[in-house]
Order: structure tokens, then C-alpha cells, then sequence
């Protein structure tokens, strides 16, 4: 009886370990996870989140084989929310690359006015925030929160519970989601750009021609509407090619994990 009872101690012991870890990777992924992990959202909200995918996933991850020191805790806890950092950044640079789209949009086609919102970070241009309320949108009607759940799952299959990350790999791979960033949020706001560059010739070669017209009253509405216009026909590739890198780079950080 003595002996049941010590390994059924044992076992809740580390079976409250194990579901720890888990919250601890999942409580840093929820913190930065876009529409899950704004401001906007109560705090308790986030917390009941991240305590129910602890209760969904701890019974498919394999626990530790057995009881470990504190130091080893604080070392394999501090793994873990490395580990979930890196993926919920992983996908937060990816919405970052559709804000930092928005930006550029703004500043090419003079409609760079800025207003707050709870649902970005900092004050962001009107273009901005249309592109990221849609994806926000987009996303939770295609499922999102279940595929960063099996992307979770998945993280357990490349990086078990107490593995640790190789520093090296986790060095270029900021290096490579930031570049990846910034090239996403160019090639999103390249349509744009060139609509502006043509403009800016355009009314470079009129104002040569006729000095006496006034080409920035003319030129300031011209380029407002077909920016609009421009910004209401190119908004569903926008959104089509940002989601295709969500679920190729933003979802997947760990595949090409040694």
C-alpha cells in the first residue's frame, strides 16, 4: 500500500512538472500571438486561454523520465519559454511585416496620418490598421487558433519537453525572421511604390511643362483617389500572399532545427 501510494505521489509529482513546462511555453507563445495577445484583450482572458491548451496538450507530451533539482527546473523552464517565445515572435514578425507594408503604403501615397488603436502596437498609419484588422479577420475565419495549436503539438515533436535550443540556430534565425520581415513588408507595399514613383515623374514632366499650374493641388487628390483605388483591388492579393507566409514561415520556425 505504502509502495502505490509513493508512486502515485511520484507520478502526480511529475505529471504537475510537466504541466508546468507546458504552460510556461504556452504562456510565452499566447503573449505574443496576434489578435490572442493584444492589449486589447483582458489579461484574464489570455490566462484561461493558455490553462486550457495546458490541459489539452500535457497528455501528448512526453514528461520528463524523472524528478529533477530545482536548478534543473529553472534551467529547463527557462528553455521553455524560449522555445514559445520563438514561435509566437516567429508570428508576430509576420503581422509586424504587414504593419511595416501599411507604413510604406502610407508614406508612398501621402495618406501617412496616424491614429492609436488598442489592436496595434503604437500609433498606426489608417493603411496600417485596415490591413491588419483584415488579417485579423482573415485568420480567425481560417482557423487559426487551431493550427497554432497543432503548430504547438508540433514544437513537442522537433524540441521535447527539456531539450535544449541550440544558441547558434536561434541567433540566425532571428537574423532570418527579421529579414524576412522587412522583404515581406516591401514586397506587400511594392504595387504601391511604383504607383508613386510613376506620380512623382508624372507630375515632375507637367510642372517642367506648364510652371504656372500649381501640380501639388492638382496632384495631392489624384494620387489620394488612386491609391484608394489601387489599395480596394490589391488588398485580397495582400492578404492572400501575407497568409501564404504565415502558414509557410510564420507557423514552422522549428523545422530546420539541428
Amino acid at each position: 500500500m505504502n509502495v502505490l501510494l509513493a508512486e502515485s505521489l511520484t507520478i502526480a509529482q511529475i505529471t504537475l512538472w510537466t504541466g508546468f513546462l507546458v504552460f510556461l511555453r504556452i504562456g510565452a507563445l499566447v503573449s505574443l500571438l496576434p489578435g490572442i495577445g493584444e492589449q486589447a484583450l483582458p489579461m484574464r482572458v489570455r490566462l484561461v486561454l493558455a490553462l486550457s491548451l495546458v490541459g489539452l496538450l500535457t497528455p501528448i507530451v512526453v514528461g520528463l523520465p524523472e524528478l529533477f533539482t530545482f536548478r534543473d527546473a529553472v534551467l529547463i523552464g527557462a528553455r521553455e519559454i524560449v522555445v514559445g517565445l520563438v514561435l509566437g515572435l516567429s508570428i508576430r514578425l509576420i503581422a509586424h511585416g504587414l504593419l511595416l507594408a501599411g507604413v510604406i503604403i502610407a508614406q508612398s501615397t501621402s495618406l501617412a496620418q496616424i491614429f492609436g488603436s488598442p489592436l496595434a502596437d503604437g500609433p498606426q498609419p489608417a493603411i496600417g490598421l485596415l490591413l491588419y484588422w483584415s488579417a485579423l479577420g482573415f485568420i480567425m475565419l481560417s482557423g487559426f487558433p487551431v493550427m497554432v495549436v497543432a503548430a504547438l503539438a508540433q514544437t513537442y515533436v522537433f524540441l521535447p519537453l527539456g531539450t535544449p535550443l541550440d544558441m547558434a540556430w536561434s541567433f540566425a534565425w532571428v537574423v532570418s525572421a527579421v529579414s524576412h520581415t522587412f522583404a515581406l513588408g516591401f514586397s506587400l507595399a511594392a504595387p504601391f511604390v511604383v504607383a508613386a514613383l510613376l506620380y512623382n515623374l508624372a507630375m515632375g514632366v507637367i510642372n517642367k511643362a506648364m510652371p504656372q499650374l500649381m501640380v501639388a493641388f492638382v496632384g495631392a487628390p489624384a494620387i489620394t483617389g488612386a491609391a484608394m483605388l489601387l489599395l480596394a483591388v490589391t488588398v485580397p492579393v495582400i492578404l492572400t500572399v501575407w497568409y501564404t507566409a504565415l502558414t509557410d514561415h510564420g507557423l514552422h520556425p522549428f523545422r530546420d532545427v539541428p
